[in-house]
């Protein structure tokens, strides 16, 4: 029973202490200017990069849509796409009509969006009510 009040208090202390240790954090100065972050910028958006596709403007993004990516976004609103084969689509945004060749899943938020695809039935569960998704 010792050891084991022991164990858990010896437990309990490293967790506060590293606790401790991850909220202390010191602002910055103001003389530091902000850096840019390394995260995708605006200028990777329509181009499918390291197999993800971010589509904000469709029609710069037409060519990589057709070709396909394995996971695409569409950040966009009352447009027609045409898409190649995907694995993972994900729609943000209302009034879509979008044509998939093929995909593995598929989450939709916003309303008013009609998707329809070819091969086999995705994974529909992230389908937000108010939306459709058929097979061609």
């Amino acid at each position: 029973m010792k050891k084991i009040l022991s164990t858990s208090i010896t437990a309990v202390a490293a967790l506060a202490v590293l606790a401790g240790c991850s909220a202390t954090s010191e602002a910055p100065k103001k003389s530091e200017t902000p850096k840019p972050s390394s995260t995708a910028s605006a200028a990777a958006n329509n181009v499918c990069k390291d197999g993800v596709l971010t589509v904000t403007d469709s029609a710069s993004a037409k060519k990589a849509l057709k070709q396909g990516c394995d996971t695409v976004y569409l950040l966009t609103s009352n447009v027609e796409l045409e898409l190649g084969e995907v694995q993972n689509l994900g729609i943000e945004g209302n009034g879509n009509t979008v044509s998939v060749a093929s995909m593995s899943s598929i989450y939709v938020m916003g309303k008013d969006n009609t998707v329809t695809f070819g091969g086999k039935t995705p994974d529909t569960k992230g389908v937000a009510e108010g939306n459709s998704v058929t097979a061609k």
